[in-house]
């Protein structure tokens, strides 16, 4: 299992297989400051025979972050840069708010 996280926000990255495939799950976790957890949506990619990737869980992280509406762009950014997911980081639009 791999854990990506930044503040507010946790991704679980998971291997399943079954007896013709294997792959790997991604769920999402809102961590809200009263203490409850919100799951977000849950993205699986499957892998045939000997497919594998360079990075190990960076597909399933990818596809989750492109399909969830739940994080900001910002969010998105954080864990992107933060965990060297996607080769071209400009994918989202950081705001325009002021960092100091």
């Amino acid at each position: 299992m791999r854990r990506l996280e930044i503040e507010g926000v946790r991704i679980d990255c998971e291997c399943w297989e079954s007896r013709q495939n294997w792959g790997h799950k991604a769920t999402l976790y809102i961590l809200h400051v009263t203490g409850g957890v919100k799951t977000g949506p849950t993205k699986r990619v499957t892998y045939y025979n000997r497919t594998w990737e360079y990075k190990t869980f960076d597909t399933v992280a990818e596809t989750l972050l492109e399909a969830t509406k739940d994080l900001t762009d910002d969010q998105k950014i954080e864990l992107t840069e933060k965990y060297g997911l996607f080769r071209d980081s400009s994918t989202y639009k950081r705001s325009n708010r002021n960092k100091s």
